[in-house]
């Protein structure tokens, strides 16, 4: 079996909701706490959370699973915090990249996507539904230097395209991988 790793994205200030989304809540659990039980559901054990340093104490009195890694710099954007996220990880064969503000992913699809990477270790795997791909993504390990060493302010999606390595499409039927919770109203329907 491989080793995989899962860093959350949750550096982001939540401008546009009014509010840090890791703080949002699903049923009283917050956005963090929901996706870190999915991932330790799914067998992920090595979970690390990429936040402001302003969120930090918040974080060590309601987030109890996750390792915290500070992003000081958050305005640089989210491909920096992937950055951090790789460079302060536990050795991996694999990374699942996910965003705080995707949920409503269910733990089966994560489990789905895992399988998907064991047999194709080499390639990103991404989930789609109706042919649109979302979030969380996998990437193997071969890519960690060349993301970590990419000086370009571009997104993770430029990036991979640049890496030239193959991605495997998986599709899942869970419409909550393509739910990016950015306004009040994303969370009603």
């Amino acid at each position: 079996m491989l080793n995989l790793s899962a860093i959350i994205l949750a550096a982001g200030s939540g401008s546009r909701i009014g509010t840090p989304k890791l703080k949002l809540k699903i049923d009283e659990e917050y956005f963090i706490n929901v996706i870190i039980r999915k991932l330790s559901s799914a067998g992920v054990k090595n979970i690390s959370a990429v936040i402001r340093e302003d969120y930090k104490e918040w974080c060590l009195g309601n987030v109890p699973e996750a390792l915290f890694i500070l992003n000081e710099d958050p305005e640089k954007g989210m491909f920096h915090s992937v950055k951090l996220g790789i460079l302060n990880s536990k050795k991996s064969d694999g990374i699942i990249i996910f965003p705080v503000d995707y949920p409503f992913v269910e733990t089966t699809t994560i489990v789905k996507l895992i399988n998907s990477f064991e047999e194709n270790s080499g390639c990103i795997i991404k989930p789609c539904y109706e042919n649109k791909s979302g979030h969380p993504l996998i990437i193997p390990n071969q890519l960690f230097e060349f993301i970590v060493k990419n000086s370009s302010n571009e997104n993770l999606n430029f990036v991979i395209r640049q890496s030239k390595l193959p991605i495997q499409n998986v599709n899942v039927d869970d419409k909550g991988i393509l739910k990016n919770i950015n306004h009040k109203e994303d969370l009603e329907s």
